[in-house]
């Protein structure tokens, strides 16, 4: 669900398909979203079992997007330098990995922008049309994008 933007058209107040084709040529659209995919492992040597998923990622977005990917300590040493009285203090407290990662694609998100995609979710197209429809709504509005969770 995208929110704000989409507060004049008729319900519901969605994106649909339809609409990502319809902005997808558009060339007068300013770049406001940072062509940059991040992803977090670890370390920089992925496991077998995500290559599908990371290199899906890759190969459908070759040459239009930069990708990075954070090691832990990569991220760490990020939120120390960026958000050293703000945040810091919690961020090295939480117990588990998984705690540092999730609030880590905020403070990633915030500070150089871009897409965020988890090790796991691969990609069946581009990026590009998304980007292009989100830049081409309301250009004072902030998006936030989600499919619901997925149990089982």
């Amino acid at each position: 669900m995208i929110s704000n933007a989409l507060k004049y058209r008729t319900p519901p107040q969605m994106i649909y398909e339809t609409d990502v084709i319809r902005y997808a040529n558009t060339t007068s659209v300013r770049r406001r979203i940072p062509r940059v995919i991040h992803q977090i492992y670890r370390t920089h040597d992925v496991p077998s079992i995500w290559n599908a998923t990371v290199q899906s990622v890759m190969e459908k977005n070759i040459g239009e997007f930069k990708y990075r990917r954070w090691s832990h300590a990569e991220m760490d040493a990020f939120v120390r330098k960026h958000e050293p009285q703000l945040y810091w203090k919690t961020y090295i407290t939480y117990p588990y990995d998984i705690q540092r990662i999730d609030s880590f694609r905020y403070v990633l998100m915030f500070h150089l922008g871009g897409i965020y995609v988890d090790m796991d979710n691969g990609c069946n197209r581009p990026f590009r049309d998304l980007l292009v429809t989100l830049e081409s709504l309301e250009p004072d509005a902030t998006y936030l994008a989600a499919f619901p969770r997925r149990d089982g």
